[in-house]
């Protein structure tokens, strides 16, 4: 029995080009998406975390909220 259940969704794997505000047109394959699925203590089932992720080496980071200029900057990084 789990207490806490996690995933992790790439939406770029199913040819999404949006999702849940982010341009996966510009993440690609840096963008996952990390959902409590279950929890029994602390109450955030169904809670989404857009991450940056890279598989080189293997870093998530806290992608910054939709629509800010911090998440503008790391759409022009990705462009270059």
């Amino acid at each position: 029995m789990a207490d806490v259940i996690f995933g992790l969704f790439a939406p770029v794997r199913y040819d999404i080009e949006e999702y849940r505000g982010y341009d996966i047109k510009i993440l690609q394959d840096n963008y996952r998406d990390l959902i409590v699925l279950k929890d029994r203590w602390y109450g955030c089932a169904n809670l989404h975390v857009p991450l940056y992720f890279n598989g080189a080496t293997n870093i998530f980071k806290e992608l910054p909220p939709r629509g800010t200029p911090e998440l503008a900057e790391v759409y022009l990084k990705l462009r270059k």
